[in-house]
């Protein structure tokens, strides 16, 4: 049985806006991330990920979503963005999105109906409490940035969660219609021609949230539903998920199968993953950025000739006690309202990000996290 392609898989992220204008209109576009494509096949890369390309307001560059079915007009048309994927297919180059259905933009179809009444049937695609939460400011992801989880609607005469900021009220997972409205998004752009998913806010996205200030259980099964749902659409079909938890439960969302099978593989990701980590809390300069990376294998630095025939590096980013990235390449920006988001230019990916169709294995992976002095998005 031959082994997953995203095993051993180059993956490069890119924002496509700020990558390459083909019409000179000051920003990136399809047609030339297209022209671009044989430059990027020469790095040595065997997967795009590209940061969300759908149609948005903007305020949290590009992840509050108003249309998850089209892509964003400054970035050319759903046309263009077949053909692009029609071209990175010819030259052996898979495309993966991502896939931001934690929370919408407040300027969603689907959110301005829901606050518009409280018989509209989107009221309860989103969490909403009549009473004001006891603890509205639990959460908070961004000190500093937000000052509430809850936030009142006067239009809806009631409060609504948002995780992040104001303007992204969180989907309801409890709700089965947004459960089926996810898997239809992931079917459509499955159909369309990419090879997968980078999956944002996973552990916000399966945690239930009650107006009292409890947090339930995290639901994992619907990440065993979506993995099924996703595995039929296309059988190689990849999922990567943010998972910024702490490292002792991360693998959680590994599924307990993927666990054994890579502890017994020094090569492999969540080998390396767990090294690191050890190294990190041992290293007596973490806290002033400092730390390298002791113990981990680094690649030989490879003149401009090399670099035509040999991949690319492992991962861009290096020890940092900053949220944000460093920025390494002009393919790769981070945007400074941004703070949670981490967009490696290259990564390596390993067979348990994704395993066989098995209920056991219930999603893949971590990447960049909440509070980690480094980025965790080693695949």
């Amino acid at each position: 049985m031959a082994e997953p392609w995203y095993q051993k898989a180059i993956i490069y992220c890119l924002d496509a806006e700020t990558f390459q204008d083909s019409d000179g209109d000051g920003a990136g576009d399809f047609a030339g991330l297209t022209r671009r494509l044989d430059y990027l096949g020469r790095l040595g890369i065997d997967c795009l990920w590209l940061n969300p390309i759908h149609p948005s307001p903007g305020r949290d560059g590009g992840y509050d979503i108003t249309d998850y079915y089209n892509v964003h007009p400054r970035l050319g048309t759903l046309g263009d963005f077949a053909v692009f994927l029609e071209a990175a297919d010819s030259r052996g180059i898979r495309v993966i999105i991502d896939l931001v259905v934690n929370h919408t933009s407040d300027e969603h179809p689907w959110f301005r109906s829901a606050r518009s009444s409280a018989d509209s049937p989107y009221r309860d695609w989103y969490v909403w409490s009549g009473r004001e939460p006891a603890d509205r400011r639990q959460g908070i992801v961004f000190p500093g940035e937000q000052k509430e989880t809850w936030t009142y609607d006067k239009t809806a005469g009631a409060w609504y969660y948002h995780r992040f900021y104001r303007f992204q009220p969180d989907l309801n997972i409890s709700n089965l219609r947004v459960r089926d409205e996810i898997k239809k998004i992931a079917s459509f752009w499955l159909r369309l021609g990419v090879a997968g998913f980078r999956m944002d806010a996973v552990p916000f996205l399966i945690e239930s949230t009650n107006p009292d200030g409890s947090m339930g259980d995290r639901d994992f099964g619907f990440l065993t539903e979506l993995r099924q749902h996703v595995q039929w659409q296309r059988r190689d079909a990849l999922l990567l998920a943010e998972a910024n938890v702490d490292p002792d439960r991360l693998t959680t969302y590994f599924g307990m199968v993927n666990v054994r099978a890579q502890r017994n593989d020094h090569g492999s990701l969540l080998s390396w993953f767990e090294q690191m980590m050890r190294t990190l809390r041992e290293c007596p300069e973490i806290n002033t950025g400092s730390c390298t990376h002791v113990d981990v294998p680094t690649r030989p630095a490879y003149s401009r000739t090399e670099l035509t025939t040999r991949p690319a590096p492992c991962c861009s980013c290096t020890t940092s006690t900053t949220r944000t990235p460093p920025s390494t390449s002009a393919a790769s920006p981070t945007s400074p309202n941004r703070p949670r988001r981490c967009s490696p230019t290259a990564t390596t990916a390993t067979s348990t990000w994704l395993s066989s169709r098995s209920a056991a294995t219930a999603t893949a992976g971590s990447a960049c996290a909440e509070n980690c002095p480094v980025d965790r998005d080693a695949g």
